[in-house]
């Protein structure tokens, strides 16, 4: 157990050093797991060519079309990517996210779902504990395109994704406050 622990200290392939966490939550969808246990995660999500790396290495990684799997979080675990997990706006993207969010609330007792992408006016959100979907809301600008199982205090359809995932877990554009410093992993996401 040693050597996993010590990966995630110091990454020898340029992942950098370990830094505070850094902001994210617009132009990009994200996952909140109710664990701290990253290499968990990483198994769970089955990630393919995983490298420990800092926040600013793992959020640029995510951007360019890989997982990042943060430093646990006030007992949460984020993983954010811009090209790896799938939009609500199609049966595919809904069908993919349902499966996934059952298969890792089972392992981790709740997963979450969140996408925000201001520049096509997308604000996503989804729940599911212990291998149940609750809750999905999907909006795209105005339009209202999914809105199933009960909104919970605070939620309203006019929120953002980030607002949302403050109610439930933890708000990523408020992540600049925290101070404590450490290494996540980047890597492929492996099909449900």
């Amino acid at each position: 157990m040693a050597s996993i622990f010590n990966i995630f200290q110091r990454s020898p392939e340029g992942g950098g050093e370990p830094e505070r966490p850094i902001a994210f939550g617009q132009s990009c969808t994200w996952l909140a797991l109710k664990t701290t246990d990253t290499v968990q995660v990483v198994k769970a999500l089955g990630l393919k060519k995983a490298k420990p790396c800092n926040w600013t290495k793992g959020l640029e990684y995510s951007a360019n079309g890989l997982c990042f799997v943060t430093p646990p979080v006030d007992g949460w675990t984020l993983v954010v990517s811009s090209k790896q997990l799938p939009l609500l706006d199609g049966t595919v993207g809904r069908v993919y996210t349902k499966r996934l969010l059952e298969r890792l609330s089972i392992t981790f007792g709740e997963a979450q779902y969140f996408a925000s992408y201001t520049s096509i006016n997308v604000e996503s959100w989804a729940r599911a504990r212990h291998g149940n979907v609750g809750r999905i809301f999907h909006r795209t600008s105005i339009l209202l395109s999914i809105n199933e199982g009960n909104a919970g205090e605070g939620e309203t359809t006019t929120a953002s994704a980030a607002a949302v995932a403050g109610l439930w877990s933890v708000n990523p554009l408020t992540l600049w406050e925290r101070t404590e410093k450490g290494m996540g992993v980047a890597g492929r996401l492996q099909k449900v």
